[in-house]
């Protein structure tokens, strides 16, 4: 008995795991077009990756709870970041460690209400891989916050933690750790998912574990 419940309480925790990983994601697509002065550099030695200018064109909520699938326009869109300083590299990778800064923001607001800055966040890691010829991708982690009218819209409570990731391709020369700039960024996408409050979690698995013990002194009788 004491085997099952064990096992019981296990897979209410893995499956509020799950629940975690399914929740409302917004993704701020890039599209090839960006302005003058758009750029991604690194300097070499102990320096960090710097994006700058670098165009938005729209968000879409995913599983959202409302307004799912829906795709807003971005008037003026523009990502920047700054990473933390280079910490290693190899024959095909520039890695950056964390810290830095990293924002979206508009020239007009995307819903009645909403400020310019709709994302703003720091940097947990950020990996530069050399692909074929001069290509190289842009693959980052983040913790961040959300405008609250943009997160309400999408039916998340205002105040959420975030967490997203950051692909983006462009073209340069060098090879690591040497530095590199380019002002010929490709297409990428900015995502970020809603994290629910461990203490609302661990209720529900806690309710979800009741009802089951239940069940079974029940049918024990």
């Amino acid at each position: 008995m004491r085997k099952f419940v064990s096992c019981l309480a296990t897979a209410i925790l893995l499956s509020g795991a799950c629940r975690i990983q399914a929740g409302t994601l917004l993704d701020f697509n890039m599209d090839s077009t960006h302005p003058a002065g758009a750029s991604i550099r690194y300097a070499g030695g102990a320096a960090p990756l710097v994006g700058v200018n670098l165009s938005v064109d729209s968000v879409t909520g995913l599983d959202a709870s409302q307004n799912d699938g829906s795709m807003l326009s971005l008037a003026g869109g523009l990502l920047n970041f700054q990473t933390g300083n280079l910490i290693s590299s190899d024959a095909s990778h520039w890695a950056f460690g964390a810290g830095g800064s990293i924002s979206i923001t508009t020239t007009s607001p995307i819903l009645p209400g909403a400020s310019d800055l709709l994302l703003s966040g720091t940097l947990k890691s950020v990996d530069v891989e050399l692909g074929s010829g001069v290509f190289k991708v842009v693959i980052a982690s983040y913790v961040n916050t959300v405008d609250s009218t943009l997160a309400s819209y999408f039916g998340v409570a205002p105040g959420s933690s975030w967490e997203g990731d950051l692909n983006l391709s462009f073209r340069a020369k060098g090879l690591p750790p040497g530095g590199f700039e380019s002002s010929r960024i490709l297409s990428g996408d900015v995502t970020t998912g809603a994290v629910p409050e461990p203490s609302s979690v661990l209720m529900g698995g806690i309710g979800v574990l009741g009802l089951g013990l239940l069940k079974l002194r029940r049918r024990g009788r």
